[in-house]
């Protein structure tokens, strides 16, 4: 409770002020620096093929047998790096133009492929199995409009993982204060550890999200996470994760 009600707020202050005083690193998640940050750690992982337990929580991608996956956000494709000489065709990641740009040259697998838009990784792929969104859907300018896009490929499986979603009827849009560090790999270091990224964040309505996936997708499971140091408790704000299972599968 002292973390929820008083470290968490002091910290925003402290970020947000830090970022004012001079100390910024980036002002928006499309940043080549931010994203040759993350791709350096990602060459690591690769070369490593690091596991994630971003889609391993609920055993939920060896459930799906799936061999294409679309991973909305999924920075460099780590997500999917322990899968790549298995039975895996296609991991494809949708991501800003800096961050596909600096992954196309740093990164290479025959199964891993970058895109700027989830029509052009549909288009070159066709039918995936799984779609995997994970602490992305809110950074978009416009997450309904990027969360139909994902519902209309009509997956077997749809994997939301720490999505932030408002308990209010209409959208909540804020900055966002962080440190760099917060959006590098565990073991990447930054050069100045208050070096502050600012970006925006858009959480759309729970109501809205449930709407627009019950079009195509049953919940199978879902969860709340702990509070978050970056959503001001007066906002109705919290993150969730759901895994949607197609209706007619």
């Amino acid at each position: 409770m002292i973390r929820k009600y008083i470290v968490y707020p002091i910290l925003r202050l402290a970020r947000r002020a830090l970022y004012q005083l001079g100390f910024r690193a980036t002002d928006s998640y499309d940043d080549r620096t931010l994203a040759l940050a993350i791709v350096r750690g990602d060459v690591r992982a690769l070369s490593e093929r690091a596991e994630s337990d971003c889609l391993l929580t609920h055993d939920c991608f060896q459930k799906a047998g799936a061999t294409k996956v679309l991973d909305f956000g999924g920075g460099g494709g780590r997500h999917g790096f322990q899968y790549l000489d298995g039975d895996l065709a296609t991991w494809a990641v949708v991501e800003t133009p800096s961050m596909v740009r600096a992954c196309s040259e740093n990164l290479a697998h025959p199964s891993l492929s970058f895109h700027e838009s989830i029509s052009e990784a549909a288009g070159l792929h066709g039918i995936f199995d799984v779609v995997h969104a994970s602490s992305s859907l809110q950074y978009t300018p416009d997450p309904e409009e990027f969360l139909r896009q994902l519902v209309g490929l009509h997956t077997k499986r749809l994997i939301l993982e720490k999505l932030v979603v408002t308990e209010s009827d209409s959208a909540v849009s804020l900055t966002q204060y962080s440190f760099l560090s917060d959006n590098l790999p565990a073991r990447e270091k930054v050069g100045n550890p208050l070096s502050i990224t600012k970006y925006g964040l858009i959480a759309i309505p729970e109501s809205e999200l449930l709407r627009q996936a019950g079009e195509q997708y049953r919940v199978v499971d879902s969860w709340e996470d702990p509070p978050q140091s970056h959503l001001p408790l007066h906002r109705r704000l919290k993150q969730i994760g759901l895994i949607l299972e197609a209706k007619n599968d």
